[in-house]
This record gives C-alpha cells, sequence and structure tokens, in this order.
C-alpha cells in the first residue's frame, strides 16, 4: 500500500468515528435545543442555558442532588430506587466484583403495608450454587486497596478503618438474594459518598455480614447499611422489573446472634445447602433442609407508601385552577436537560422543590427512542403522594424527523409549593443520559405566584404551607422593621 493510500485510509476511518458521535448526540441536542427557545415546541419556556429547579437565584440543578437521592433517609419522605439486577446508577464504587443470577422468582412475603421484616438467618433468604462463590473479595479488596481515596470513603460507610477493609471483607459471605430487598445503598459520585434507599432484585448477588445483613452488593462494589424506616409519602423511582411487587418487599433484619453456617437455597438443584460464615464456597456442605415454600416475615408499618405510577389506590387531587391566568409571560420554572446521546428508562427519580406556588403552563419529557409508542400522559405526584393530573399529553417531532419525540402536557393550573416527583406514564421510553443524573429529561414553564397572589381564587397564603419561610413573608408586612423568623 503506498503512503497516499494509508493516508486516504486513516482519514475515511477518522470520518467514520466522528460520523458516529454525532449521529449518538443528535437526540439530546434537539431536546436542549428546543427547549431553549431555538425551535418550535409547546413549551415556551426562556432560559439562560444555565437550567434550574427552583426560583430564579437558586442554583443549577447540576449543584445540587435530586431529593431524596445522595443524601441520608430521614423521617422525612424520600424516593426509594428500584435496582435491577446487573443495574447500575452511575456512582458505583468499583468495576464488577460479583455475578448476578437472572430469572430469580421471589419468594413471596406480601404484607398488607408493603414491607416485611425477615431475619438474617431465616432458611430460603439467601440462595447461592453449591462449591461456587457469586462474589470475588480479593478482587474488591485489591481495587480498594488501589485506590485509597475510594477505600476511605467504603470504609467509612461500614465504620472500619481502610487499613482493615482486607480483614473485614473475609468476615462476608457470598450469596443470593432470593427476595426484593431493601437496603441503604452508598455510591461513590465525584469524590464523595452518596447514600439512598433502594431495593436490590432478586437475583442480586451480595456480601452478608455475620447477623446476616446485606453489606456490599458485588456488582458494583457498593458498600450497605440496614434499611431505613419508610416514612408516610415514600415514593418509588426507577423501572420496576416485571413481577416487582411492592406488597412483598422485604427488609433483612439483624438475626439475634452470629451465624456461624447459612442454610442457601441451590436454586439449580431445588436443594439446600450450608454455607460457613466467612467463607466463599469452598467449604459448603449438602444439607437435608428442603427449600420452604415461603420465609417467616414480620410485617413493617411504615405507613402508606406511594406506587410507582398512579393507580386506582393513589389519591388524586388536581390543582386548583387560578382565577384567571396570572399576568406575565412563562418561563423556565424547572429542568433536566442533556448534551450527551440518551437511553430510555430513567433510574433515578425526576424531582424538584419549589419554595413558592407557580401557575404551570407546560410539561414536556423527552422521549428519542420512542419505538413509534404514542404520547401518554404526565402528572406531578407529591411528597404525602397525592398525584396532581395525570394531564393528557400530544406528541410532537424531535430531532431526525423522529414522531412523538416530545411529549408537553399542559396544566394550566397552580401547583402549590413543595416537594414532587414528575410521573410519565411510559418510563420505558423515557429519555435519560449520564450528565442527568440519570433522571428523566423533562422541562416545565411556568409564571410564579407573586408574594401574596391568590393560589386558589381567594387566600393568596394558602399556596404556601403554614410556618414555611414564603408563609411567614405573605403574613406580613414587607415594610414592617421586624425580623422574619426562618421556616421550613
Amino acid at each position: 500500500m503506498s503512503q497516499a493510500d494509508g493516508d486516504r485510509r486513516r482519514q475515511f476511518i477518522a470520518l467514520i468515528v466522528v460520523i458516529v458521535v454525532l449521529a449518538g448526540l443528535a437526540g439530546a441536542i434537539g431536546y436542549t435545543y428546543l427547549t431553549r427557545g431555538g425551535g418550535s415546541t409547546a413549551s415556551t419556556a426562556a432560559g439562560d442555558g444555565s437550567g434550574s429547579d427552583s426560583k430564579p437565584g437558586s442554583g443549577s440543578s447540576a449543584d445540587r442532588p435530586a431529593e431524596g437521592i445522595g443524601r441520608p433517609v430521614t423521617s422525612e419522605p424520600v424516593s426509594v430506587v428500584l435496582l435491577v439486577a446487573r443495574g447500575t446508577e452511575g456512582d458505583e464504587f468499583t468495576p464488577s466484583v460479583g455475578k448476578d443470577v437472572s430469572d430469580i422468582t421471589p419468594v413471596s412475603a406480601p404484607t398488607p403495608t408493603g414491607l416485611a421484616e425477615v431475619s438474617g438467618d431465616a432458611v430460603g433468604l439467601y440462595g447461592g450454587t453449591l462449591d461456587e462463590t457469586t462474589c470475588d473479595r480479593t478482587q474488591l479488596a485489591d481495587y480498594l486497596e488501589g485506590h485509597p481515596d475510594k477505600a476511605e470513603a467504603w470504609a467509612g460507610v461500614l465504620g472500619i478503618e481502610p487499613s482493615s477493609i482486607r480483614d473485614h471483607l473475609a468476615t462476608l459471605t457470598p450469596m443470593i438474594l432470593r427476595t426484593d430487598t431493601l437496603v441503604m445503598n452508598h455510591g461513590f459520585y465525584e469524590g464523595s459518598v452518596s447514600g439512598f434507599a433502594s431495593i436490590l432484585q432478586a437475583g442480586t448477588a451480595v456480601l452478608v455480614d455475620e447477623f446476616g445483613v446485606p453489606a456490599v452488593r458485588c456488582f458494583c462494589g457498593n458498600p450497605l447499611t440496614e434499611a431505613p424506616d419508610l416514612a408516610p409519602g415514600a415514593t418509588f423511582a426507577g423501572p420496576a422489573w416485571k413481577g416487582w411487587d411492592k406488597a412483598s418487599t422485604v427488609r433483612v433484619k439483624r438475626s439475634p446472634g452470629k451465624v456461624d453456617g447459612f442454610t442457601l437455597v441451590n436454586e439449580a438443584a431445588d436443594s439446600t445447602f450450608v454455607r460457613p460464615r466467612g467463607s466463599g464456597g469452598a467449604d459448603d456442605a449438602p444439607s437435608d433442609v428442603p427449600v420452604p415454600a415461603g420465609i417467616p416475615a414480620v410485617v413493617i408499618d411504615p405507613g402508606p407508601l406511594s406506587p410507582v405510577t398512579p393507580d386506582a389506590s393513589t389519591p388524586s387531587a388536581e390543582a386548583p385552577v387560578a382565577a384567571g391566568r396570572p399576568e406575565g409571560d412563562p418561563e423556565l420554572l424547572f429542568e433536566v436537560g442533556s448534551l450527551a446521546g440518551v437511553s430510555s428508562g430513567p433510574i433515578k427519580p425526576t424531582t424538584f422543590s419549589w419554595d413558592a406556588a407557580a401557575y404551570v403552563t407546560s410539561i414536556t419529557t423527552y422521549h428519542y427512542l420512542n419505538g413509534g409508542a404514542p404520547p401518554g400522559t404526565i402528572a406531578l405526584r407529591s411528597a404525602d403522594g397525592t398525584v396532581h393530573g395525570p394531564w393528557p399529553a400530544v406528541g410532537s417531532v424531535g430531532q431526525g424527523d423522529v414522531a412523538n419525540a416530545y411529549w408537553t402536557a399542559t396544566p394550566d393550573a397552580v401547583i402549590p409549593a413543595g416537594m414532587y416527583t414528575v410521573v410519565d406514564s411510559d418510563p420505558s421510553t423515557w429519555s435519560w443520559a449520564l450528565d442527568t443524573d440519570q433522571r428523566g429529561i423533562t422541562s416545565i414553564s411556568g409564571i410564579w405566584l407573586a408574594e401574596g397572589a391568590p393560589a386558589d381564587g381567594s387566600d393568596g397564603c394558602a399556596a404556601y404551607p403554614e410556618g414555611s419561610l414564603m408563609w411567614t413573608l405573605c403574613q406580613h408586612d414587607p415594610t414592617a422593621d421586624e425580623a422574619v423568623p426562618d421556616g421550613g
């Protein structure tokens, strides 16, 4: 081959690479272009290109984690992330050091409240394969020791010294979850730990501590701690797997004493075997204990839990319509935008919190890879589980002539101050990207209600939670020389 031919070949390869990269960006760029005012869409938002999830001056949404995500779970309502086996959240501590198992039918422990508590030594709670491990503890220790920043953060979650990680891992036992299990998950994102409640799908490989409580998720190396209580109003987010039932979620509690040997179910052989605490499979011994049909559970009552999407059991309330549309032009009130290539099925919820009420004129969600699906509905679910909407959406063409790439609902209603989750009727085609923190691409436009403006046609202060800062400002003369107390 001549030098000229070689040059032409290299130029051709470089051109192909550029085309592939541009194709991946095309969908998301089209969304950003239109929602920023560069094209025609039902949204009339006007933004400065920075994006915001609160009133002007509150900072970019990229500066803050989503509500309930990346922050400790408290007694306040939070979002619980549904995490499918072999799935990651983009904040994994390590590369995979384990192997999840597919097609595991969850052991049923249905309860009227949606949460059951099972002792860590219960037969049937965990499974595995005789003489085989599902998690490489040595590989996990090697990786963390080679990454001191992650090692320090990882050890801090479990309350041990970084130098003790390898010894600590030797006390943990590899197993497979046989239930959809609620845990407190801990990821590593931008140099720090983010904690969030999560439900791990049955079939997920975990390392279990000496009391039978999941301590590490092997697929991503994330440390786990005991599951929190779920306050009333807790919501579930992320793509639900086939067969998931919120009434069959399990929380593992510490066994009364250290477990010398765990009786595991061998799924392939429909039998049981005993795995000594801290062993990796080499010391397994067959057991004559029959495979249980279920597992003993104690019902936990966390209060009413909201479903993944609105259904007949979810209280609905149309937001009050203002006495006439407020004066002013709609602006961008909230946005999760992207310039990256998109995927479907957001892993984390799209949530926002407003300090003031707003008259919402439009809500747009992005469905670039929709497979021709027609538009559905969009709703806003408040922290107490009340659903505003759902409102029917109208589709519009996106980048590359993709039909129904944009779903736009027009509520024309007042949404009070508070914390909300955007509910899309087809999350399987809702687009997300790495630079959205795995939240669904969304924009909300409307008009902020002026201080004291009627939110329900009568009492202007009714738009704000009683005792909040905005409520206090509404009650007082802003020209009065008095201190305004802090509010919620």
